[in-house]
């Protein structure tokens, strides 16, 4: 078993963990590209709207999107104290996870776009099969996921897995922000109203035509919840994290050139809420403990999708 540290995890991100692979120039702002769809900012509403709420799932729309950039980035990694706890904690520790229904909603637009997400309730606990439970870190397959309801002049679909408890004691300043972004895909078809269960790897999706996805690990596969990835530092946390669909009004995202001490999926779900036409989320809860850290899974190793402008890295992924 790999012993890594917090404080490990802390340096890691300045480099590997966030998936950069800067160059010499200067990054590029990641909230460019095409913003025909109007910007979905300002404003939120605490909870998230949920109708039904069965045992499969239930439906989730509505509210008003917090929205925005997240501004800053560190460069440095923090400090190990407030990377334990992954926020701004003090003396006195890091501070306490919210409640899943207290943290301002992420929905926005159209509040007919709504999306479901298979073997839970709205803030419910996530199955053990889409967490690292009990498992080597990050294991964890994804789960089937549905949407309805998208606006006019829809042109293709993005998916974001966020912890959204990270982020809503993190300042954006602080590289521990960088850990409530786990996992995207887009250009997911607009005539594609669903993903199916246990995604493939691979950059270029295996299970949807088109799509690309990313994340640290796995071969950018689906990257599920594991607050408490290190049996060599025990944690006992449970996190909130939610599944956000969004409507573009474009049938290929742009991809922003990478940033320094931003990462990847962090920069893209800036993009997304920047020209979306509407956003829906589904959320649920974990306090999965990984069984170990493999060696060879930290520091990872994955590459950056090559930018839609400018000069692109050495070695990036590009679409097929």
């Amino acid at each position: 078993m790999r012993k890594a540290s917090w404080v490990a995890w802390g340096a890691l991100l300045v480099g590997a963990l966030l998936g950069g692979c800067n160059g010499d120039d200067e990054p590029e702002d990641g909230t460019g590209g095409d913003s025909s769809g109007g910007r979905l900012s300002g404003g939120s509403a605490s909870g998230g709207k949920s109708s039904g709420g069965s045992a499969s799932g239930g439906r989730a729309s509505g509210g008003r999107s917090s929205g925005g950039r997240a501004s800053g980035g560190s460069e440095t990694g923090g400090e190990a104290g407030s990377m334990a706890g992954g926020g701004m904690g003090g003396d006195d520790g890091p501070p306490a996870r919210p409640n899943c229904e207290d943290i301002d909603s992420l929905a926005a637009g159209d509040e007919d776009f709504s999306v479901t997400v298979e073997g839970f309730d709205y803030c419910g606990p996530i199955p053990e099969a889409h967490t690292c439970e009990g498992k080597p870190f990050p294991e964890g397959t994804s789960p089937a996921i549905s949407w309805e309801g998208a606006p006019d002049g829809t042109e293709s679909f993005a998916v974001v897995f966020k912890d959204i408890a990270i982020l809503a004691i993190t300042a954006p300043s602080d590289a521990a922000y960088n850990r409530g972004y786990h996992w995207a895909m887009w250009d997911i078809p607009a005539s594609t109203t669903a993903l199916p269960a246990e995604l493939g790897p691979g950059f270029n999706s295996e299970d949807v035509e088109g799509a690309l996805q990313w994340a640290n690990f796995k071969d950018y596969s689906f990257f599920g919840p594991c607050p408490n990835f290190d049996p060599a530092s025990p944690t006992d946390f449970e996190d909130s994290y939610s599944f956000v669909v969004y409507a573009l009004p474009v049938a290929e995202a742009e991809i922003p050139a990478q940033e320094p001490g931003v990462s990847t999926v962090r920069l893209m779900d800036d993009y997304f809420q920047s020209i979306a036409l509407a956003v829906a989320e589904y959320r649920g809860t974990s306090d999965a403990h990984a069984s170990e850290i493999p060696d060879g899974v930290l520091p990872p190793t994955p590459k950056p999708p090559c930018p839609s402008v400018g000069d692109p890295p050495e070695d990036c992924l590009e679409k097929e």
